[in-house]
């Protein structure tokens, strides 16, 4: 039926979201997770989708931006009743100017630069391990970087993830 293949659907794109790094699903809304929302005088709450041509209609989910299928950022983005937030200049959430973590990463690519791979590597696990976070070269052969240009694309992946929403 209908409702086993969307059932079958839902469950599929779950799957390609278990085991992936924490810090994504703090960054963006993922689909089919809650999102604590505000609008027209109240507070809702919803799932969210990124594929709406798949959603029926009545069904309690949120979709978004005109049924574009794209992520929204969950990160700094207020959640609960907050009265209507229309910008991020509204916001009560402090955004941080600098971070440890960017500290961390900065330290990093100081030390790559020198040479110093041991050095720089313990600094991109210290970042990695505030989220339990497997630790790079810890045995596994995918989480290797020995070269000086496998710690630096280590080191900008790191930014990428750790320092998304934060304009860097």
């Amino acid at each position: 039926s209908r409702e086993q293949v969307r059932s079958k659907n839902k469950e599929t794109l779950l799957e390609m979201y278990e085991n992936r790094d924490p810090r994504m699903a703090a960054s963006l809304i993922l689909p089919y997770t809650n999102y604590l929302g505000w609008d027209g005088g109240k507070a809702w709450m919803k799932e969210y989708v990124v594929v709406p041509s798949q959603v029926p209609t009545g069904s309690g989910l949120l979709v978004v931006n005109g049924g574009k299928e794209q992520y929204l950022w969950r990160k700094f983005v207020p959640e609960a009743d907050e009265g209507g937030i229309n910008n991020r200049s509204d916001t009560p959430i402090n955004f941080p100017l600098v971070r440890y973590a960017d500290v961390l990463l900065m330290l990093a690519e100081c030390y790559n630069e020198l040479d110093q791979l041991d050095d720089a590597v313990e600094m991109i696990n210290l970042v990695r391990a505030r989220v339990d976070m497997p630790a790079i070269n810890n045995g596994d052969a995918w989480m290797a970087a020995t070269t000086k240009d496998e710690v630096f694309a280590r080191i900008k992946h790191e930014r990428a993830v750790e320092l998304a929403a934060e304009g860097h």
